[in-house]
């Protein structure tokens, strides 16, 4: 066992070296083989850049965000249409960039060990899965990484004319982050706090009063423009997120259930802490698929599931340890430097302000992902955040020696194998999903009359492809016949469409024909389509 563990870090480089190529292979893979309604938030963002591009009404209840004006201007500039591949443009730049990023970054904080936080964030499955169709939470990451890669140039430079260009490119980062994603933007207070203290420490009367002891009379110019700007960047960054949040009754980006005060009970809160449901969290941290998913794959399937749960768990335990035990020693850390310069006994260095920027923006991060309705977690809006759990992970990893050493970098080798075998599959499954549905699709394109197409959650994914109006069925989880026929009726519908994967509709459809309340226009395979008779 011993010589193992010599043998393994001891090639530990070349074996992540390795993994970091197949995880952008996986990504690449991912991103030209998913199909965009595979995750159905990516459509309603494409539909919303194409309604600014043709100047058409937008919704309310959600402002566009910068994301959206990233893809309206490039289609709208390129003239090209939003189909395969083009649509998988700005996905690929983004993850790119991304990736870019994550290198620079982690090569500049841990020149000897980047290999580590920059393999756990290319292989991260959340970001893989996300990152492959044009949904938010991938652009919000990349904005994420990009203010922590100025923010941190900027602490650590030392040269005039550099810390002048990191530092205006950290306030345009701030910028960048308020206009990116409500989720994230509930960070700005730990980094704009963060950023005023280290322009204090660097260019203010602490900075000199620090070094000599003697309180300075004149507050040199160059701080004062400093000042100004950051407060700009705080007025901006402020308006932009209370337009959103009072524009949107706070679901711009977070849906509805989230965040309503008048609605939180003591007893959801304290459901979210419930040990079941904390261990759910845990392995959705890591994406682990949830039972229901985890049931469809052959070889978990042919298992007891809470047995794979609990081995998947125990396997990713010292990267999850790691990282938080580092987010502890930080904040003891900090707590006690920031005692030390009260006493005006030893000034706070600017790295340990980064680090403490760091992990209290993962905190503020964790606020919409609780749901206060249901008292459940949320992961996917936690995303953009992963890569800042990375670099707490690579600073744990300058803490290990010799066996612990080995044991993370096995528990990394292993979820990154996990990852691959994941996303890897997921692009296959909803690439062979999407075949099976393309007959339809292909038939309402050639049909245009076919309109008011009801549906239940694949509203999106029909009006994507179609271009037609689709109604949007509300009906209770379990609804019966009757209900559906109701709700048919009252919404309007002319016709009714049930997919091949995860569509309620599918079963009862079947039962409602045999009433004669609809006909079968069009079938192939699982894909049929209805006319509602009057």
């Amino acid at each position: 066992m011993l010589r193992i563990s010599r043998v393994l870090v001891q090639n530990s480089e070349k074996i992540l070296f390795l993994l970091i190529l197949i995880a952008l292979f996986c990504r690449i893979f991912s991103i030209f083989v998913v199909p965009e309604p595979a995750y159905n938030d990516s459509v309603y963002h494409l539909n919303l850049a194409k309604d600014l591009i043709e100047g058409n009404p937008l919704p309310s209840n959600a402002p566009p965000l910068l994301y959206h004006f990233v893809l309206a201007a490039f289609f709208g500039l390129t003239g090209l249409p939003m189909v395969w591949p083009f649509v998988k443009v700005i996905p690929l730049l983004v993850m790119i960039v991304q990736a870019a990023l994550a290198f620079l970054l982690f090569k500049k904080i841990f020149p000897k060990t980047y290999q580590i936080p920059l393999l756990f964030v290319l292989a991260y499955p959340w970001l893989t899965r996300i990152g492959s169709v044009n949904m938010v939470e991938s652009f919000a990451a990349t904005v994420l990484l990009f203010f922590v890669y100025s923010f941190y140039s900027w602490v650590e430079s030392t040269n005039k004319s550099s810390e002048i260009k990191y530092l205006a490119l950290t306030f345009f980062a701030l910028l960048l982050v308020s206009f990116s994603k409500l989720t994230i933007a509930v960070a700005l207070p730990a980094m704009l706090v963060g950023v005023l203290i280290v322009l204090f420490w660097k260019y203010g009367p602490a900075h000199f009063l620090c070094k000599s002891g003697s309180k300075r009379e004149i507050i040199p110019k160059k701080f004062l423009l400093f000042i100004v700007l950051f407060f700009v960047a705080i007025l901006l960054s402020a308006s932009f997120f209370i337009f959103s949040y009072l524009n949107s009754g706070a679901s711009a980006s977070v849906t509805e259930s989230y965040l309503p005060i008048d609605k939180v009970t003591s007893i959801n809160l304290l459901n979210a802490f419930n040990p079941e449901i904390l261990f759910r969290a845990y392995l959705s941290f890591f994406d682990f698929p949830p039972s229901m998913a985890a049931s469809k794959i052959p070889l978990i399937s042919a298992l007891p599931i809470f047995l794979i749960a609990a081995l998947f768990a125990v396997m990713v335990f010292p990267i999850f340890f790691v990282a938080t035990r580092q987010i502890i020693l930080e904040i003891i850390s900090g707590a006690k430097r920031i005692g030390e310069f009260l006493r005006k006994t030893k000034p706070i260095a600017p790295l340990r302000i980064f680090f403490l920027v760091i992990i209290f923006s993962m905190l503020l991060g964790l606020i919409p992902v609780v749901h206060v309705i249901r008292g459940d977690w949320y992961i996917r809006y936690f995303v953009p955040f992963f890569p800042f759990f990375g670099i707490l992970l690579g600073a744990g990893f300058l803490r290990l020696q010799g066996r612990t050493k080995f044991i993370l970098i096995s528990s990394l080798i292993l979820f990154s194998l996990f990852s691959f075998a994941l996303t890897s599959g997921s692009a296959l499954f909803y690439y062979s999903v999407q075949e099976k549905d393309a007959p339809l699709f292909t038939y309402l394109d050639a049909h245009p009359e076919i309109s008011k197409i009801a549906s239940v959650g694949k509203a999106r994914e029909l009006n994507y492809y179609s271009g037609q109006e689709i109604i949007q069925l509300d009906l209770a989880e379990n609804f019966s016949v009757s209900e559906l026929s109701t709700e048919l009726k009252s919404k309007g519908a002319l016709f009714v469409a049930s997919t091949c994967y995860s569509d309620s509709l599918s079963e009862k459809l079947p039962l409602l024909e045999e009433t004669g309340l609809i006909q079968k226009v069009f079938e192939q395979g699982c894909a049929k389509i209805y006319k509602v008779v009057r």
